[in-house]
């Protein structure tokens, strides 16, 4: 039975007499063009019409409806035809960006009339003779093997980026009077820039650009390159201008007049204490493009850290020692021997070749589509293409062996350090010292004595950019992104920019330093097997030296593996005979058996004592392994009698002195129904978290307290980082309330109270978190929170699960044929994290921050990455696949679920799908004498899809890195019984 049949938008256009008011524009001539051309049946369309210059509306009726519609959009140019005989001028096309956006336009676009570089007389070279010597770079070797004349196309312009106007001429001002397109590329990207050099470079010179851009006539787009990292506070970065940190105009008059050492003795205060001249002048930029945008066709393109090229103009291109480039150049001379950095910090590259095509494909864009508002591009890889620091020094060294550098003075080698002065006091053993020994080996060999002065320069280098190399960001760039899907099919070999993503990451690598190699340090390949000689000769050396000299690393004190930090301990868990509790239990028994005792907070239940429901615990099947291993494991379980809802958690004072050895102590008790009254679950998700906190001040030898919470604790924010957010209300007035208002009134306003969260269950996990927090300052806290946990992929035995919350509940109910339609939408996707994921992940943040403590607290996201999600329509679609292999036993009818995103429809299409045949189905049951349950079930069903339908209808994105980054602390020892990256390999439809 079909729900009733729907018209189509014809059908229900048909005979209907519509009002428009705005027909005359043009959203309106589009809507009422579309209507009667895909609606022919309307019967009349009325058009609110004015008089207009004498003409009345009669007569304007007639020329309105002679208006010129193509049915195709006007056909756009491609990229080359949209440059043909256009000018263009670019500032800081000498650079290494300018440079590679020049060649590019130059080889891809030669039909281009001119383009006009600002160059700047350097060491008394005038701007004519530069240019000369800029056409001879060998970025240009394919254009010159193309047709040399094109560089001819080459204009420059004297001037100077620090100068006011730019320090153009009247006379050049007048040549670019038919440009169409600026490139902002100038800037001092150095860190260490004195404030005022740095405002006057890369702020000033913005507001000059725009001045000029004012004056021409022609002007298309005017593309600002910014950089990613111009707002660092900011730890998700959003597309779009971030409120500003000074008013640039005052920035600018303070550095064109205030004395430059007094200006900079100002400087940390002035900038906000941004992390240095670089990022606060970019952003201050940045606010004058925004300012500007209102009259002028601006676009700010925000590259992340620029790499070396994969394609063009050459595979592994790249002329200075910028990002990674220089890192790897300092670690293969093997002079570089200590890095001041965190090996699990993730950094953002872009490789060059990828953001020069965006960036021609935003301007052909924006130039052939003009859109009003400014869009601002975060020219920046996926998350899952960043590259984490360790594991780039791992291909270095792998890539050294294969393709040393020619000059290589020592064995690579590369200590990382995340301790400042342990840095300090090691840059002088393993930099300071030798760095004098080479020096004065290559005195003795009559050659420059370099080496002190290479890691003196490295050293400083290190030090400002240390902010960026122990802290991460996430970059939003979905903007950027979807500039793919404007390239036209002509374009796509030339200009699309997507490759990136699909390049193995130690593939890339390689290619870049042999590109460093090649065009930046000018060794030839033939060189090759004589640097291969070269290093495995080092390699002799170093053994030896190390042989004769006894040498070691000063390894940190030996941490204790996870089963040697639970032995002998007493731990005590709320929630332990939940679904997840249980999961924990179970692997510290079977993983860490030498733990002393599990003390476990249990309720009498449905008159059943304390004593009694511990027995039967330990029967549950999740402890079957353990029961193989050593059946006295279980007896390392002791019941405390007590209650999450009660003051001191109902333990008695008895109870409470039997907890004295407690060191680690795991909050998993919590009401996850969401239609929980809100006093219950203020009681037993909020109120318990204090009781927890108190008791826990009380033990002395506690070294960890974990709260596990959920990612959906804040669902308002759409992007959840791991952090705890501001609190929707006071926990404490909270927590009052439901100790003494009536709990009738207390419902009546609920909703409002909880500021209109979706349920309880959210509101007052958000509300624990608060608790927490609050006391973070007094306990070692931590914040756990997983997604929706689902079945196990090992342990304790692959698919374990043992409740129908989450996908289980609709795989069961579509799996028996009863439950037919789900309230939903097919495209959204849910993050699923796996039972054993959960619990090792869970342990090895307790073993961390127990024998490593540190001062703050820090939250962890126990999330999947974002391609592990599932879409509802793949994951019913994978159901209905896996019913025809292993179909249920009670399976009463042939399972079908109908999705649908329609409230109105949905609650229709349950009554024809759901409730008619329900009944059918009790009255058979009936009739065979059985227990009438099917009704029963889709009324479960009906109302449980409700009271999830909010997370069915959105989606999150989960920062995760403090969680992943969880994988790198544990020790080898360790990684088979307690790794749990293994879910990201794993196949959907295989778990």
């Amino acid at each position: 039975m079909d729900p009733p049949q729907l018209p189509t938008i014809p059908e229900f256009f048909r005979d209907r007499e519509i009002f428009i008011t705005g027909g005359t524009g043009s959203f309106g001539k589009a809507i009422i063009e579309k209507i009667l051309y895909s609606c022919p049946d309307i019967r009349r369309i009325y058009l609110l019409v004015r008089c207009k210059k004498g003409v009345e509306a009669r007569d304007r009726i007639e020329k309105f409806k002679s208006n010129q519609r193509n049915m195709d959009p006007p056909q756009l140019p491609t990229i080359p035809e949209f440059f043909r005989d256009r000018e263009i001028f670019i500032t800081g096309g000498t650079g290494s960006f300018g440079k590679a956006i020049i060649e590019k336009i130059l080889y891809s676009c030669p039909d281009i009339r001119r383009i006009y570089l600002l160059v700047r007389c350097k060491k008394g070279v005038e701007a004519r003779d530069r240019i000369e010597k800029f056409k001879s770079n060998q970025i240009f070797d394919r254009i010159r093997a193309k047709d040399d004349k094109v560089l001819d196309k080459l204009i420059p312009l004297g001037g100077n980026s620090m100068s006011l106007q730019l320090g153009l001429s009247e006379e050049d001002l007048a040549k670019m009077a038919n440009v169409s397109v600026i490139i902002n590329s100038a800037a001092s990207i150095r860190f260490d820039e004195p404030l005022r050099d740095a405002i006057l470079m890369n702020t000033r010179s913005a507001r000059e650009l725009v001045v000029i851009a004012q004056k021409l006539k022609n002007l298309k787009v005017l593309i600002h390159i910014s950089t990613t990292y111009c707002n660092p506070s900011y730890k998700v970065i959003e597309e779009k201008v971030y409120p500003p940190l000074a008013d640039w105009r005052q920035a600018i008059k303070l550095a064109e007049n205030l004395d430059s050492e007094i200006f900079n003795f100002l400087a940390a205060k002035y900038t906000s204490f941004q992390p240095n001249t670089y990022t606060f002048t970019k952003s201050l930029a940045e606010q004058i493009m925004k300012e500007y945008s209102e009259k002028l066709p601006i676009v700010i393109f925000r590259p992340s850290i620029i790499s070396t090229s994969i394609k063009e103009p050459f595979s592994g291109w790249v002329d200075n020692y910028n990002g990674f480039t220089g890192i790897v150049t300092a670690i293969g001379t093997g002079l570089v021997r200590v890095m001041y950095t965190n090996i699990s910090i993730k950094c953002n590259y872009q490789p060059l070749d990828v953001c020069v095509r965006s960036l021609l494909v935003a301007i052909w864009k924006h130039s052939v589509v003009p859109t009003t508002n400014m869009i601002t591009y975060n020219c920046a890889c996926s998350k899952e293409k960043e590259i984490m620091c360790g594991s780039l020094f791992h291909h270095c060294f792998n890539i050294a062996k294969d393709i040393p550098l020619d000059e290589t003075m020592w064995l690579p080698n590369l200590t990382v350090i995340s301790y400042k002065l342990l840095y300090k006091i090691t840059v002088i053993f393993l930099q300071v010292i030798p760095g004098i020994f080479f020096n004065v080996i290559l005195r003795m060999m009559k050659k420059k004595s370099i080496a002190l002065n290479i890691m003196r320069k490295f050293h400083f280098a290190s030090f400002s950019i240390s902010y960026f190399m122990f802290n991460e960001w996430l970059f939003v760039n979905d903007n950027f992104f979807n500039l793919m899907n404007d390239i036209k099919l002509e374009d796509m070999e030339e200009f699309s920019f997507d490759f990136y993503e699909a390049l193995e990451e130690g593939r890339y690598l390689y290619n870049s330093l042999r590109g460093t190699r090649k065009y930046l340090m000018g060794q030839k390949e033939e060189s090759i097997p004589r640097a291969r000689t070269t290093y495995r000769i080092l390699w002799v050396l170093d053994s030896a030296v190390k042989i004769i000299f006894w040498f070691r690393n000063m390894d940190p004190p030996q941490l204790p593996t996870i089963p040697e930090f639970f032995r002998d301990r007493e731990i005590f868990i709320t929630g332990g005979t939940g679904f997840l509790g249980k999961a924990i239990i179970e692997k510290i028994l079977y993983s860490c058996p030498d733990i002393r005792r599990i003390y476990l907070l249990i309720r009498s239940k449905k008159g059943v004592e304390v004593r009694d429901r511990i027995e039967k615990f330990k029967s549950n099947q999740i402890f079957d392994r353990i029961r193989v291993k050593d059946e006295k494991l279980l007896n390392k379980l002791i019941p405390l009698g007590g209650n999450s809802m009660s003051l001191q958690l109902g333990l008695s004072e008895e109870d409470l002195a039997k907890m004295a050895n407690v060191s680690v102590i795991i909050n998993s008790a919590a009401s996850v129904r969401f239609d929980e009254p809100l006093r219950d679950a203020i009681l037993m998700n909020t109120r318990s978290a204090r009781e927890l906190v108190m008791i826990a001040q009380k033990l002395k030898n506690l070294k960890v307290l974990i709260h596990i919470s959920t990612t959906y604790c804040n669902p308002s924010y759409k992007v959840i980082e791991e952090k705890v957010y501001p609190p929707l209300a006071d926990w404490r007035q909270v927590i009052k309330l439901a100790e003494t208002v009536y709990p009738d009134i207390l419902e009546t306003l609920s909703a409002k109270y909880m500021d209109f969260q979706p349920n309880t269950y959210t509101f007052t996990k958000s509300l624990a978190e608060q608790i927490m927090k609050d006391f973070s300052s007094k306990l070692p806290i931590l914040i756990f929170r997983p997604s929706i946990i689902s079945a196990s992929v090992r342990e304790p035995f692959p698919g374990w699960i043992d409740n129908f919350n989450g996908p289980m509940g609709i795989i069961t109910a579509s799996g028996t044929g009863l439950a037919r339609v789900l309230y939903t939408e097919t495209s959204i996707k849910s993050n699923y994290q796996p039972l054993d994921v959960c619990v090792r992940s869970l342990l090895v943040a307790i073993w961390k921050h127990s024998v490593a403590p540190i001062t703050n607290m820090i939250t962890y996201n126990c999330a999947c990455s974002k391609v592990k999600e599932i879409s509802i329509g793949n994951f019913v679609q994978h159901c209905y696949n896996i019913a025809k292999d292993i179909p249920l036993d009670k399976s009463v009818w042939l399972p079908n679920l109908t999705i649908i995103s329609y409230q109105i429809l949905y609650k229709i299409a349950v009554i024809f799908f759901q409730v008619i045949p329900g009944m059918f189905l009790d009255m058979i049951l009936r009739v065979m004498k059985k227990k009438p349950i099917a009704l029963s079930v889709m009324r479960k069903f009906h109302f449980a899809s409700f009271s999830i339908s909010y997370f069915m209808f959105n989606e999150w994105l989960f920062v995760n890195d403090n969680f992943f980054n969880l994988m790198n602390d544990i020790k080898l020892e360790d990684m088979e019984e307690f790794s749990f990256d293994f879910y990201e390999a794993i196949e959907d439809r295989r778990l």
